[in-house]
Formats: C-alpha cells, sequence, structure tokens
C-alpha cells in the first residue's frame, strides 16, 4: 500500500477503520460484481476485478502485518451511529447550497451504518434515498434505522456503480477509496439535470505538515493533499467546486465519542487479547488525531459537473 508504515511482529498499529472496512468491502461486493461484468465481456468488468484481487492482497497484508484480528476489529466498529466524523449541520448545508427539493432523489455511497441517513431525510422529506454499502452488519444496521420507511432502501453493493439519476451524491468520507477523479467521473452519469455531489475528503491544512500529520493518514490508499491540490483535481476532469467547508472539531468527537464509549463498555465486560488490541488500536486513533487536528482532518466538497 501507498506509504505503508514499517511494522514489527506483534505490533497494534492504528488503521483508521475505513480503510479496513473498505479493503473487506472490495473483496466481497465489489468483486462478485467485477466477475459478472467480465463474464459479460466488459473491459471495465476486467478493470474492476482487478482492483478487487488488489484489495483482497491488501486485506490479507493486512491482517498478517499488525496481526489484526478481523472479528476482533468489528466487536469494537460495532452498534456504533456513524462510522467516520460528521454532523446533521453538513449535510443541511450541502442541500441548502445546491437548493435540493423536498422531493428529491438522494445517493448515500459509502453508507457505512446509516449515520447521515436522518439528516438526508430532512433533506427530502417526500423523495427518495439510496444507500450503497458494502460491510453486512453495516447494511442491516442502516435498514433497520428504516425499515419502516419505503422511500429508503439500502443495497449491499458497490458505490461506484450507480445509475440515478440522483439529485445529490452524498458521500461520508469514502471517496478516497476510489480516488477523486475516478469517483466523480463514475458517478456522473449518476446525476440528474443540475444534480451534485458532496463528499467530505481528507486534506492537509499545511503545505508542511509534521510527520505526525502525516503518519496519521499512512494507511490510507492514495495520497493526501491539500484543499488547493484536490480542488485542481476536481477542475482538470470538468467539474465546478461550488463550495467548500472543513469539518469541525465536534464532527470529529461525533464519531469517536461513540467509539470511545463502546470501548470503555467492552472493557469493563471483559475482552480476548484480540479485542483488546482493536480497543487500543482504536484509542490511539483517536489520540493522534488530538494530537494534529489543526494541521490535517476532513474538508467537504460540493461539486457539479461543468
Amino acid at each position: 500500500m501507498p506509504n505503508s508504515p514499517v511494522l514489527t511482529k506483534g505490533q497494534v498499529v492504528p488503521i483508521p477503520s475505513s480503510v479496513m472496512r473498505r479493503a473487506l468491502g472490495l473483496t466481497i461486493a465489489e468483486t462478485r460484481h467485477s466477475t459478472m461484468m467480465v463474464s459479460a465481456g466488459s473491459e471495465q468488468g476486467r478493470n474492476d476485478l482487478d482492483l478487487g484481487i488488489e484489495a483482497l492482497t491488501q486485506a490479507t497484508l493486512l491482517t498478517q502485518e499488525t496481526g489484526m484480528d478481523w472479528d476482533a476489529f468489528f466487536a469494537v466498529h460495532r452498534d456504533l451511529p456513524r462510522e467516520g466524523p460528521g454532523l446533521a449541520e453538513d449535510v443541511a448545508w450541502a442541500g441548502q447550497l445546491i437548493g435540493i427539493s423536498p422531493q428529491g432523489f438522494v445517493c448515500d455511497a459509502g453508507c457505512g451504518p446509516g449515520g447521515d441517513l436522518a439528516a438526508l431525510r430532512q433533506l427530502v422529506p417526500h423523495g427518495r434515498i439510496d444507500g450503497f454499502e458494502t460491510v453486512s452488519h453495516f447494511v442491516e444496521a442502516a435498514r433497520e434505522k428504516f425499515s419502516g420507511d419505503p422511500s429508503v432502501r439500502i443495497f449491499e453493493a458497490s458505490m461506484e456503480h450507480l445509475s440515478g439519476p440522483y439529485d445529490l451524491i452524498w458521500s461520508a468520507g469514502a471517496v478516497y477509496f476510489l480516488g477523486v477523479p475516478r469517483a466523480l467521473n463514475a458517478w456522473r452519469s449518476a446525476l440528474a439535470d443540475n444534480g451534485a455531489v458532496a463528499f467530505s475528503h481528507p486534506c492537509l491544512f499545511t503545505d508542511t505538515p509534521s510527520e505526525a500529520a502525516l503518519a496519521f493518514w499512512e494507511a490510507e490508499p492514495g495520497s493526501i493533499e491539500t484543499e488547493a491540490t484536490t480542488c485542481a483535481q476536481i477542475a482538470a476532469i470538468g467539474w465546478q467546486v461550488l463550495a467548500t467547508r472543513t469539518l469541525s472539531d465536534a464532527a470529529w468527537t461525533a464519531y469517536y465519542g461513540p467509539l470511545l464509549t463502546r470501548c470503555d463498555t467492552l472493557e469493563a465486560a471483559g475482552t480476548s487479547a484480540s479485542v483488546a488490541a482493536a480497543i487500543a488500536a482504536a484509542r490511539k486513533e483517536a489520540s493522534d488525531w488530538s494530537a494534529v487536528a489543526g494541521q490535517t482532518g476532513y474538508v467537504l466538497y460540493v461539486v457539479r459537473p461543468v
């Protein structure tokens, strides 16, 4: 993987949760989709199958290098309201910016356990929402939240292969698994006329970040850039940046607060050595972010094809 850390045997490495769940998701849903496409003779299917195989390799290497027990990891990352930073007010800001209709059609790409679904529902109280997620128990959690609402559908499927047409594609902290250009190019045809994409994305807030700030993202796929560089990438593929918004410290607390409470609950009940290691990794990740919060974080981009 790019920027992969040097590890010693038995070392606990706080690989951000999004990386782990995405690596597993790629091995399941996206590889399944790609295999079907290859059978149909699709060149894109072959490319995506290569991506799925690469993700499977990465997941295997992560397990070998860190000694991480996936069952233990998901024991910690279960029954959480969200799997990354964000607030309802971030969703509201994006919706107001594009002037979405209450009858709008929205996609939550990489919805996790459904942390943003309620806020998206407030944007389109008379509309429809599709969520896409590859981790089975996150899909189940998201479906449970809106089990009585037939206008909210959650699919256990790749977020890359969307149909729409959507008035808004929302993606909280998931675009970088594909890369900004690949994600936006894939979603262009899934937008309705005058539709927009809103996505939060890792960002360096300085041109001279500390080693600690760079190390926070070292296990993430791809490189982490400044806002100016990401905006230039967006413009280069024929999209317009309507506005940006830095996610607040409160948005990060909305993620790490429940995660750390979950760690406390598991520890109080008694845990296995593998779950204890996953708890230690989660605590270290939260601590590491606190130390570099002024230098790096997430920026929310609202963009539209030119």
